[in-house]
């Protein structure tokens, strides 16, 4: 009975160390997600997203600050739940390059200084809410005559088994609760 103990103790107090990677490209787009347990691959899996995005038109480069935008309101959104788990979560590494152009130099530079100004704000929200061991490497390199965009993002964190669980269960609580609130909200609208 001891050793059962023994043993759940060392495994819930184990890292899973995740690496993600995502790339979206004119060509493709995909995500793959690499989960270790204790060195042990246990989790690799490569989505390719372009099966996803079949009736949603490619992102150019001048619509790439509103489209992060999009993505920090979401994240402004679940902000509880997703605090929850980052606070859990040590970032061992992060890179995130985007490489694009409009085909028009001026206008290339705006939009250069915009997502610029998005990646930051998106990274600060992550290192004030996560656990950083490491400096971002974010880098936005304008192509000023041509019409391209490529962006890459790859980071690694790190995080104990029972912490995972622990942060699983309290984002489960907040959606249940959110789930509660909007039909109470519901309920309200109706009766008005």
């Amino acid at each position: 009975m001891i050793t059962v103990i023994a043993i759940a103790v060392i495994f819930l107090f184990s890292k899973l160390i995740i690496h993600v990677q995502g790339a979206y490209c004119q060509a493709n787009t995909s995500i793959t997600i690499r989960i270790y347990w204790c060195k042990i691959p246990i989790i690799r899996r490569t989505m390719m997203l372009d099966d996803f995005e079949s009736n949603t038109p490619a992102i150019n480069f001048r619509e790439l600050p509103s489209k992060l935008n999009e993505a920090l309101h979401i994240l402004r959104q679940g902000h509880k739940a997703i605090s929850v788990m980052l606070q859990k979560m040590k970032f061992k590494q992060m890179k995130w390059h985007t490489v694009g152009g409009t085909g028009d130099a001026s206008l290339t530079g705006i939009v250069s200084g915009g997502v610029w100004t998005v990646k930051g704000v998106i990274i600060a929200w992550l290192q004030e809410h996560g656990i950083f061991n490491c400096h971002p490497d974010i880098k936005v390199v304008p192509l000023f005559q041509q019409k391209y965009i490529q962006s890459e993002i790859y980071c690694i964190v790190s995080i104990r088994i029972a912490q995972a669980i622990s942060g699983f269960l309290q984002v489960m609580r907040i959606m249940a609760n959110n789930k509660k609130l909007l039909i109470h909200q519901a309920q309200m609208y109706k009766r008005s």
